[in-house]
């Protein structure tokens, strides 16, 4: 297997102007496109045998797409992986009241959750960090 290779390019941009990325890193079996916003799997592509490539997952070809996806396509999910009902939770005697974001439960980490942040991110020689 070869080694990997990085590339960076424009996806869109946030409401403020923020420019989002998106990052592809490919050898000679794999070639995956992640994006800086949400950490969200865009895109992987499977060679199989005999040098057919595949979709193996569920990406938008648009970015603005994902700013109304609420199904949270290819996006780390955070805080919390699940729901959270009635949006609140007792930590060592003290009950926090988080956001509703799903009927009265706290789904995902909420409003402000990683799938829907502007991450930080740098390449470096054989791959992205975020």
């Amino acid at each position: 297997m070869s080694p990997t290779s990085v590339s960076r390019e424009p996806f869109g941009s946030l409401e403020d102007g923020s420019p989002v990325h998106r990052f592809t890193l490919a050898n000679d079996s794999l070639t995956a496109s992640i994006l800086d916003y949400g950490v969200r799997l865009q895109s992987l592509l499977c060679r199989l045998q005999g040098d057919e490539v595949r979709q193996c997952t569920l990406g938008f070809d648009k970015f603005e797409t994902y700013l109304t996806d609420g199904a949270y396509i290819g996006a780390v999910v955070g805080r919390f992986a699940n729901r959270i009902r009635d949006g609140r939770v007792t930590v060592d005697g003290s009950t926090c009241q988080l956001d509703r974001n799903e009927g009265d439960n706290h789904l995902h980490g909420g409003l402000k959750a990683f799938h829907n942040q502007k991450w930080q991110s740098a390449t470096i020689y054989d791959g992205v960090v975020f």
